[in-house]
């Protein structure tokens, strides 16, 4: 009788673990669809949760980012975090799903940069409906003029687009600097801008913080120069790596430094935090962000408010 129970839970116990709560749920395949999109292992159970995350290295600028799933039950809630980038989470569902991210040019409002609405020209001074007249006074015998202090400023860019070149002319015009472009010794090509490839030399470059891309454009004699702007594109969230290279290879002891970038999305960031620390010498100032085709009343508002 004994044997008997023994064989029936022997047979009970063997039947629960083949087809009751010993089997295994059925596991689900997540498919990653495009460069830089990341989750801690590839198949989650139904009802799991999923995370998966863009990290902010792989964040290009110019860009948005678009992050899809393949199927309509798939709910993605997404947050952005300036040091880890995206971060999405969602449920699996009892079928494989594909994450995929996409990304295109954007002009979209950056809540860290300083925009400025756009005026109106000031009118004329003169009113052509009235007539004046005025008394000549007798001319006042000119004072010694004091000699003055001749303040030199340059503009000085990098521009792989010509997004960043623009702004800097800009400036240059409206504030009667010189301008020096910062030309790398081997030129970028669209294939090296590409940040969807982990393997383009502008991904490798921005990678690496030890990254120096050589200068190709004659040294610039900084001598006499009171005030320098300094411009590039966001690339990777960062300045880009030749800009190290240039900062690192001059003395700017009392100059001036005011950064200036352009971008779609990305904010100027840590860029001229990091410049400022390479240099290890001049007076640098909090800087601007400006996005693409910024008009010249967008660059004079903003040099009206620099001292």
């Amino acid at each position: 009788m004994r044997e008997r129970l023994l064989l029936i839970l022997l047979f009970g116990v063997t039947f629960m673990f083949l087809f009751g709560c010993g089997s295994k749920k059925p596991q689900y395949q997540l498919n990653l669809k495009g460069y830089g999109l990341e989750s801690a292992k590839t198949t989650y159970a139904e009802g799991e949760k999923v995370t998966v995350t863009f990290p902010a290295e792989y964040i290009g600028t110019d860009t948005d980012y678009s992050f899809t799933a393949d199927s309509e039950d798939v709910k993605i809630s997404r947050d952005y975090s300036n040091k880890k980038g995206y971060v999405m989470k969602f449920t699996m569902p009892a079928h494989d799903v594909t994450i995929s991210v996409s990304a295109r040019n954007s002009m979209s409002f950056d809540p860290t940069a300083i925009d400025y609405d756009d005026e109106s020209e000031d009118d004329a001074d003169t009113d052509k409906g009235t007539t004046s007249t005025s008394v000549e006074a007798e001319p006042a015998e000119p004072e010694p003029a004091e000699p003055a202090t001749e303040e030199k400023t340059l503009v000085v860019v990098f521009s792989a687009t010509g997004n960043t070149k623009d702004v800097a002319e800009k400036i240059a015009s409206l504030t009667g600097a010189d301008l020096y472009e910062i030309k790398p010794a081997v030129e970028y090509t669209t294939e090296d801008l590409n940040w969807n490839d982990k393997n383009s030399r502008t991904t490798i470059e921005q990678n690496d913080p030890a990254s120096r891309p050589e200068i190709g454009s004659d040294p610039v004699d900084l001598t006499g120069y009171t005030r320098i702007f300094i411009g590039y594109p966001i690339w990777w969230a960062i300045e880009p790596r030749i800009m190290d290279t240039f900062v690192e290879n001059y003395n700017f002891d009392g100059i001036t430094m005011i950064p200036f970038c352009t971008s779609g999305s990305s904010s100027l960031g840590q860029s001229g935090k990091n410049l400022e620390k390479l240099a290890g010498s001049g007076n640098w100032q909090a800087g601007r962000r400006f996005k693409g085709g910024a008009t010249e009343n967008e660059v004079s508002k903003w040099l009206g408010t620099l001292e």
